[in-house]
C-alpha cells in the first residue's frame, strides 16, 4: 500500500477529505500539478512540505513512505490572519516572478499580491512581518546571493544601511536586487559582484522590501 509518491498523495489527500482543486488552491498549485502528482506523471514538487502538512500526514512520510503518516497534534497547521499558515515548523509565503513585480507600484495591495503569486514558498517562520519570495535574477549579488536562489523579503522593515534591498531609482522602471551603502547624507545601491558597477541614487528611492534571508532546497535523495 502506497509504495509509489502518486499513491501516497492520492492517499494523503484522499485522508484529509479534500479534493484535488482544494488542496490546489490550499497549497497554491495549480489543479493540473496536482492531477499529475498523483497519476505519476510528476515525480516531484517542490511544494511537499506544503502538500504534507495540509493534508496533515508527515513530509517525511509523503516522501519517502517511511514512518508515521500522520503529523503529531502540535505539528498540525493551525489558520491565522493574513497570507499564511503557521504551523511549529514552517510558514507559507507567496512566491512572486520579476515579471510580477516590476508591473506593481507599490507592496501594499497584498491582496493582488497573493492573486498573482505563482505558488507557495514553505519558509520557517522567523518574522511577523509581510514577506514575499522572488529568485535571484542574475549574478550581480555572487558570491552571497547565486542566480536562481530564492529570497525572502520583508516589505514592512525599516530601511538602514548595508541592508539587501528589492528598490526602483527614480525615473527606472525594473526593480533592482542590491545592498544599500549610505555614507553621510548619500545614498549607494552596490552589487557584491566586483563586475558589476556601483549605481549613486540621485532623487528618490522606492524601496520595495529588504531581503531576511534566502530559502534553498534540494531534491530529495534518490528522486
Amino acid at each position: 500500500m502506497c509504495k509509489t509518491l502518486s499513491d501516497r498523495i492520492l492517499h494523503a489527500r484522499q485522508h484529509s477529505g479534500l479534493t484535488q482543486k482544494e488542496l490546489a488552491r490550499r497549497v497554491g498549485i495549480s489543479l493540473t500539478t496536482v492531477y499529475n502528482l498523483e497519476s505519476g506523471k510528476a515525480k516531484y514538487s517542490r511544494c511537499m512540505v506544503t502538500i504534507a502538512t495540509v493534508c496533515g500526514v508527515e513530509p517525511a512520510w509523503l516522501e519517502t513512505g517511511r514512518g508515521e503518516m500522520l503529523l503529531s497534534a502540535h505539528d498540525k497547521i493551525l489558520p491565522v490572519s493574513g497570507c499564511r499558515d503557521i504551523s511549529p515548523v514552517t510558514a507559507k509565503i507567496p512566491m512572486l516572478s520579476w515579471n510580477t513585480i516590476n508591473t506593481l507600484h507599490s507592496w501594499n495591495d497584498h491582496e493582488q499580491i497573493k492573486f498573482l503569486c505563482s505558488e507557495l514558498l514553505p519558509i520557517l517562520p522567523k518574522t511577523k512581518g509581510q514577506h514575499y519570495g522572488l529568485q535571484v535574477p542574475d549574478d550581480s549579488m555572487e558570491p552571497e546571493f547565486s542566480e536562481g536562489e530564492v529570497i525572502v523579503v520583508d516589505t514592512q522593515l525599516a530601511i538602514t544601511n548595508n541592508q539587501y534591498l528589492l528598490a526602483r531609482l527614480e525615473g527606472e522602471s525594473h526593480i533592482t536586487f542590491k545592498q544599500l551603502v549610505v555614507i553621510e547624507d548619500r545614498q549607494y545601491l552596490r552589487p557584491l559582484n566586483p563586475r558589476y558597477p556601483i549605481v549613486s541614487v540621485v532623487g528618490k528611492l522606492q524601496v520595495f522590501g529588504v531581503v531576511v534571508c534566502k530559502y534553498k532546497e534540494y531534491l530529495y535523495f534518490g528522486q
